[in-house]
Formats: structure tokens, sequence, C-alpha cells
């Protein structure tokens, strides 16, 4: 399941997840404790030294083919492990969960994410 070394997803249960004061989030605590809870959403978590370092929020979709990358909060943005771990989040996506199709939301002013999401093969589509 791990494309790059160092990178390791973790399927999480929100009661066991402390998350650092470094990450940010964009939900509050409670608005992830109620995500999290929901039957479909999966949360993978990426630890670096034994410490959460950034995490996925995955949202099922009712076709059974497809999920939303929906979101991805992480400890330290320009570090280049993010990119890394969308390879292996995919693998998941595919190998686990069995769905083929990935597809997400990108604000017009994330220039960064258009480009990594470019980069990795992500299409834009309307």
């Amino acid at each position: 399941m791990n494309r790059s070394p160092g990178i390791y997803l973790f399927l999480s249960k929100w009661s066991k997840i402390r998350i650092p004061p470094a990450l940010s989030c964009p939900y509050s605590l409670e608005r992830y404790r109620s995500e999290f809870a929901k039957p479909d959403i999966v949360y993978l978590s990426i630890l670096n030294a034994g410490e959460l370092a950034r995490f996925f929020m995955l949202a099922l979709d009712p076709d059974h083919t497809s999920v939303e990358l929906r979101r991805i909060v992480i400890a330290q943005k320009g570090i280049g492990p993010g990119q890394d771990a969308i390879l292996p989040m995919e693998d998941y996506c595919r190998e686990r969960i069995g769905r083929s199709r990935i597809w997400l939301d990108v604000f017009d002013f994330n220039h960064r994410g258009q480009h990594v999401y470019q980069k990795l093969g992500y299409r834009r589509f309307n």
C-alpha cells in the first residue's frame, strides 16, 4: 500500500486521534467529530515519528465507484510529503475500498493545490 518511504496511512477511529495544535484545521473539532461519525466518511492519518502530521477525509459516493477527497489537513505546507502521501491514499481507495474514481474540489485561489493535482494526473471537469 505504501509507495513512498516513510509515508504510512492508518485507518483511524476519531476517538483515538489527538490533533496537534500545529495542524491547520478548517473545521472545528466538533465538526470533525460529527463528520467522522458518519458511515460514509473514511479518515486516513499520516504519522511522522509517531505524531499526526496530516490526515485525509474521504467521502464515499453512493455510486460505489467514486470517492471524494474532501479534506487534507497538514501540519506544515511546502515540505513535500503531502504530495507523496496522495499516492498511497489513491492505492488505499482502489485496493481497500474498491473505488476507481477519486474527485475533489480545489478553490480558484489555491494555485499550489491545482499544480500538485494536475502534476499527479488529476483533470478538471465540470
